[in-house]
């Protein structure tokens, strides 16, 4: 079995996702499948019945469904007057069927109509896409209707049978809308369906509330109503018929409040013998009748008084576990609940935790408990006509709060951006070194909470979760934070574990400010260069002082916690915050996750309350106090998300927004140094390719000649002598050297993590300039391929076996395997071809070029440019910032510098246009450009122009090496991994990702050469083997365009090659591409034959590792060959290959910037 390694990079940053947010429906009642995900059944503002299921695994995590659509069309068909009114759920519980149970109104102008969906499975929903509905029209033999009008429809939840209860108007004419009451028979087991339930007491709709439950040594449910009459508090019971003489109606049990209070809500909690306690409150008070106390004439007990349970409009109550929780809507519209031990309801107030508002400003809800979690949670809508799913961790008993996402309507739905914690969990191969995909990494968290992972749905905490790497090995998660605080993660695979703590950079950053002065220092930078403090002027030196004391204490609080994931201990009732003192005799222990939340809605509303912390000397834990509104309130800070949350009621002291104070920990984007990146490798990019075009001309006069020199300096490969001289680097295998996650980093993969889940929806701005080959050069190309295909597929076929197992073999054994491949007849094959290539880069090279202007759009990726002042951007802009990112953050990370300062030099780097004006600045030569003033100069401000004639200094020459290198580390990473894998695996060359994964290549393999040309290290000694390997790179590149863009379909053409079957232009492209690998793979050898002989140190060991990278390289490009001329398993086989050669030779890349 395989054994891994994990490495972590975390950061608080803005993200992005692309996606419909729900907007709240008229009603909503939430219920839970067996597999512990939401099911959201609601009536839409359309009136039309949905469920909104929550889909794990899925972008957008959620998806919606009509459930009346079906049954509406085939009973009511071609109406648009007849729409769903109203609807009951209920879901058994464990112990019974695990079943869902739905009833439906259907209204038309003059009659309501009942349907019902019994016993759907919990387990397997796929039911919602169109349940089983039965119509029951009414049909009470013993009364008559002159409408059938439904005032209410209520489901039991019971599990040993099926209770419904619908209340309908007796006259639907007359103004008093008096009830009659219903129970159904689903299954009509004396002909009829409605039976009446004759109620004790007149009820008006609108006026009353029912609920269904059973008293103890009952056979059937029953249902307790609270209400009015004439003036009068009702409280009642009445089960729903006699289970042993249904024509006799079964007697009512009456009730009445201490002091003949009368009840404003009421909610039964099932136990498992299908009995319910109920509770009730009453003017603040909340009252218990146990299921066994419920005979006619008892009396609630009151078991606890809080401020909280003033005008309850709504209450619920369910037990699980040893606990009972009891949630409940007031007339201020806050979210409240409270929890108890079952054993403990009645013990006194004690036993029960603090009921505070969790939320505000809301409009309805519906809780339940999460039965895999051990959760509390709520779906609310609140006073922003928003839908909030709450969760309350059953470890770290802190809430998160997050929207009900859908799929985008459309691929030009703007992204919303948001802040985050990013993690990238990188997964090597501790055997090879190198990252491995397609693994599966369990993940695991403190808190219980939605994330996109690889771009997916998840909801993660105590369950595991298991997800595969991506083709780069890594696992990308994204927490949406309102606050400061995050989630511990644990990340598992085969053995191997890592805790991540997203949260330690930004809290660090926060703790750091200790003095007022740190305090009234701290700004706030944003991306478009503008600044704000962070502490607004004129804030009161006490409170500096305070907040900066705070800050040192809170650190102190943080460091002595453990920073691992510990284990989940279950619900979190009431007992679990610990504290042996409290600052005063009337100070309330509260949770500090329910206090937190109720802070939040004070701050939101303007309240800032000062807080402060004392540490309790028996259990060293600290304490957060505060006081609001005279009460003081105290909660224990026993988690690393606790602490972390405190930091934000700590500066809100200074009256410091929360927006403010994420904006002032995450990390910081400096995006001027990460634009002179992208800038410089844009124009030397620009800069070559041009220069490529204008030479070839002249190499097309010398390249046979040229050839001819070749083939005489390694005519006899053993009179080259051998490679043992390359010592421990030739005995070292590709992997061992390669160092694919040397630069990785979360921030810096924010654009390329983006473009691997949208790529696929690239769109052109504007039609791409036309290409239009001449037919006569094309048809010469195809000819020479034919000529020469024995040759060129028994090549490619050797080079494949070779592929197989290159990574593993030392670099000896590889140049020792290729040197028996290679000779004179691969240079002939690829003379033969390369003369013909020549008219066809001269005719189209310079419109291919042009391609690269193409204005494009991608979902997220334009979004996340356009945020950072980016409006609008080609094929290369968006490659160009794809690696200009991540090499501009790794180096500041590593050195705390850019790669580019804003300068002279970089100046000249971005504006020259002149290729050898380029190489001679480099070279300490005088120039005659004077293309240093260009019209891009002002990219890069308050940076004078480079004198003319002055040489650029060795730091840049070091900063064109690192950057280099690594930019094209990064294309070959995720260019040739993630896009090229992509490419390689579409059917043809008409696909989104041909012209992206093109540029990939022309950039790594510009960066790359130009790297080594002006920074070289150790480079080819023999005149005409580097002008070979100069010549054949340069077609290489203009070739990657040519065949990817407008003009590859004049390339078509259908010829085998031994097992290979070309049929398109991309496979022509691949095959010249393969072709070209011949005389680049001989000058490679060649040079190793050269540096055997050179003294060791850094140059030569650069040397040796850059052209291990070329050699893994030529593996990635006939790879490609296989890959997009084969089908099945050898084109998967041969995609395999390509990408891990790619990473390899990304990491080879890498590992040159860390040689010195």
């Amino acid at each position: 079995m395989s054994s891994y390694s994990l490495t972590c990079s975390s950061e608080l940053m803005h993200n992005y996702l692309q996606a419909e947010v729900l907007a709240p429906d008229a009603s909503f009642e939430a219920l839970q499948a067996a597999d512990g995900t939401s099911l959201l059944f609601s009536l839409g503002t359309d009136r039309a019945l949905y469920l909104t299921k929550e889909v794990p695994a899925e972008r957008g995590g959620w998806e919606r469904s009509d459930l009346g659509a079906a049954v509406l069309g085939r009973d009511f068909p071609g109406r648009t007057d007849t729409r769903p009114s109203a609807f009951a759920t209920a879901h058994v519980p464990a112990g019974g069927p695990n079943s869902i149970h739905l009833a439906m109104v259907v209204s038309d102008p003059r009659n309501d109509h009942l349907y019902l969906s019994l016993g759907n499975s919990d387990a397997d929903t796929s039911w919602s896409t169109q349940p089983d509905w039965t119509a029951y029209p009414f049909d009470d033999p013993a009364h008559s209707l002159s409408a059938v009008k439904i005032a209410g429809v209520f489901v039991g939840e019971a599990s040993d049978g099926e209770y419904i209860v619908v209340d309908v108007l007796r006259d639907p004419s007359a103004p008093t809308g008096l009830i009659f009451r219903y129970y159904i028979d689903p299954a009509r087991t004396d002909g009829h369906a409605w039976h009446p339930h004759d109620l004790a007491i007149d009820l008006q709709a609108g006026t009353y509330t029912s609920r269904l439950g059973r008293r103890t040594g009952q056979y059937v449910d029953g249902i307790y109503t609270i209400g009015r009459v004439a003036g009068s508090p009702q409280f009642q019971y009445q089960p729903l018929y006699n289970a042993f003489n249904p024509k006799v109606p079964a007697p009512p049990s009456l009730y009445q409040l201490p002091g003949g209070a009368a009840p404003e809500a009421i909610a039964p909690a099932r136990n498992a013998d299908n009995t319910t306690d109920l509770f009730v409150t009453s003017a603040g008070t909340l009252y218990y009748l146990a299921a066994g106390n419920q005979a006619s004439g008892a009396t609630p007990m009151p078991v606890l008084n809080s401020p909280r349970f003033l005008g309850v409009r709504q209450l619920w109550a369910e037990t699980s576990g040893g606990t009972v929780l009891v949630w409940g809507l007031n007339a201020d519209n806050e979210i409240f609940y409270a929890t108890c031990p079952s054993a403990q309801i009645t013990a006194g107030a004690l036993a029960w935790s603090v009921p505070l508002p969790i939320l505000t400003g809301v409009e309805q809800l519906s809780p339940y408990l999460d039965r895999k979690a051990d959760a509390n949670t709520i779906f609310a809508h609140t006073g922003q006509n928003k839908l909030t799913k709450a969760v309350k961790s059953p470890d770290t008993g802190l809430w998160s709060f997050w929207d009900i996402t859908l799929d985008p309507p459309s691929t030009g739905t703007p992204a919303e951006r948001f802040p985050s914690y990013t993690t990238r969990i990188q997964v090597v191969d501790a055997t090879t070194g190198q990252p491995a995909p397609n693994v599966s990494v369990t993940l695991t968290a403190d808190n219980v909470t939605a994330v996109r992972v690889n771009h997916l749905y998840y909801v993660l905490g105590p369950t595991p979760v298991r997800i595969p790497t991506d083709a780069a090995g890594a696992v990308t998660v994204i927490e949406p934070v309102q606050t400061v605080s995050g989630t511990r993660l644990q990340a598992a695979v085969s053995g191997a574990a890592a805790t991540v703590n997203p949260m330690d950079n930004a809290f660090r950053k926060a703790a750091a400010l200790t003095t007022p002065g740190a305090l009234t220092s701290a700004v706030i930078n944003y991306p478009d260069g503008s600044s704000k403090m962070l502490v607004p002027p004129g804030t009161s030196p006490s409170v500096l002082a305070a907040v900066a004391a705070g800050n040192v204490q809170l650190a102190a609080a943080y460091d002595a916690l453990p920073t691992t994931v510990p284990g989940v201990k279950g619900v979190r009732g009431p007992g679990l915050p610990v504290a042996t003192s409290l600052v005063s005799a009337d100070t309330l222990l509260v949770d500090a996750g329910d206090l937190f939340s109720w802070l939040g809605e004070q701050v939101e509303e303007g309240l800032s309350e000062a807080v402060r912390f004392i540490q309790d000397t028996a259990t060293g834990l600290w304490n957060l106090v505060v006081t609001v509104a005279g009460q003081a309130y105290q909660c224990v800070l026993d988690s690393v998300e606790a602490v972390v949350g405190a930091a934000e009621w700590l500066y809100s002291a200074l009256k410091t927004a929360a927006e403010d104070l994420l904006d002032y920990l995450e990390f910081a984007f400096d995006w001027g140094d990460i634009t002179r990146t992208k800038q410089v490798v844009q124009n030397l990019t620009r800069v070559y390719l041009n220069h490529q075009v204008d030479q070839i001309d002249v190499v097309k006069g010398e390249f046979d000649t040229l050839i001819g020199n070749v083939k005489q300096a390694v005519n006899n490969w053993a009179g080259l002598g051998t490679f043992s001289g390359l010592g421990a680097d030739g005995t070292a295998t590709p992997n061992s050297r390669s160092a694919p996650d040397a630069q990785q980093t979360a921030p810096g993969a924010l654009l390329s993590h983006h473009l691997e889940a949208n790529g696929s929806s690239l769109t052109t701005v504007r039609p791409m300039p036309a290409v239009n080959p001449a037919a006569n050069p094309i048809q010469l190309l195809i000819n020479a391929i034919q000529q020469e295909g024995q040759a060129i597929g028994d090549t490619i076929d050797q080079l494949q076996l070779l592929a197989a197992d290159f990574d593993t073999l030392p670099v000896v054994d590889i140049l020792q395997k290729l040197a028996a491949i290679l000779g004179d007849l691969a240079l002939d094959t690829a003379r033969i071809v390369v003369d013909t290539l020549f008219d066809i880069v001269k005719q189209i090279a310079k419109a291919a070029i042009a391609v690269l202007d193409t204005p494009i759009h991608i979902p997220v990726v334009s979004d996340v440019l356009n945020a950072f002042g980016v409006p609008d951007f080609s094929f290369l802009d968006l490659i160009c910032w794809t690696v200009a990112l991540p090499v501009t953050v790794a180096q500041k990370i590593a050195t705390g510098t850019a790669p580019f300062p804003n300068n002279a030099e970089t100046t000249f780097l971005i504006t020259v246009t002149d290729y050898n004006t380029l190489v001679n600045a480099f070279q300490g030569k005088a120039t005659e450009a004077a293309a240093i003033t260009a019209p891009r100069a002002e990219a890069v401000t308050g940076a004078p122009a480079l004198a003319e004639g002055v040489a650029l200094s060795p730091s840049t020459a070091t900063a064109i090496h690192i950057t280099g290198h690594a930019v094209a580390g990064f294309c070959s990473l995720f260019g040739g991994t993630i896009v090229a894998g992509f490419e390689a695996a579409s059917p043809n060359g008409q696909n989104p990702w041909a012209i992206p994964s093109a540029v990939f290549g022309v950039v790594s393999g510009v960066s790359a050469g130009l790297a080594n040309v002006l920074a070289p290290n150790d480079p080819i000694s023999n005149a005409y083997v580097s002008a070979v390997s100069t010549t054949t790179t340069g077609i290489r590149i203009l070739c990657k365009l040519i065949f990817s863009g407008p003009a590859q379909k004049a390339f078509a053409s259908s010829q085998r090659f031994g097992g290979l079957a070309v049929s398109d232009g991309r496979g022509v492209g691949a095959i010249v591409d393969a072709v070209l690998v011949l005389p680049g793979a001989i000058c490679t050898i060649y040079h190793f034959t050269e540096l055997a002989q050179d003294p060791a140190g850094a140059p030569r060991s650069i040397a040796i590792v850059n052209e291990v990278g070329n050699l893994t390289d030529d593996i990635a490009r006939v790879s490609y060959a296989v890959a997009v001329n084969t089908q099945g398993q050898a084109k998967a086989v041969a995609t395999g290959i390509l990408v891990g050669a790619n990473i390899c030779t990304g990491g080879l890349q890498f590992a040159q910037t860390l040689i010195r």
